[in-house]
């Protein structure tokens, strides 16, 4: 669950990192435009064509995104 208070930080002023990981364990890092909030369990992301990072997403759903407040 997202605290409201993170919310603020969304808005895509300063790019967020986004770690995935392939099915056989490797990672990869990227830095992303926006990361929208869906709902109390599930956030959007921009789709900004990153091959790998696409493919570990689809493969494997769990990410780990650091998202930076401007503030």
């Amino acid at each position: 669950m997202l605290p409201e208070q993170i919310k603020p930080a969304m808005q895509g002023l300063v790019p967020s990192t986004l770690v995935s990981c392939s099915l056989e364990g490797e990672p990869n890092t990227t830095e992303i435009s926006q990361v929208w909030y869906v709902d109390e369990h599930h956030v959007a992301l921009s789709h900004q064509f990153f091959n790998k990072t696409h493919r570990n997403i689809r493969a494997n759903p769990f990410v780990f995104v650091i998202i930076r407040d401007p503030e």
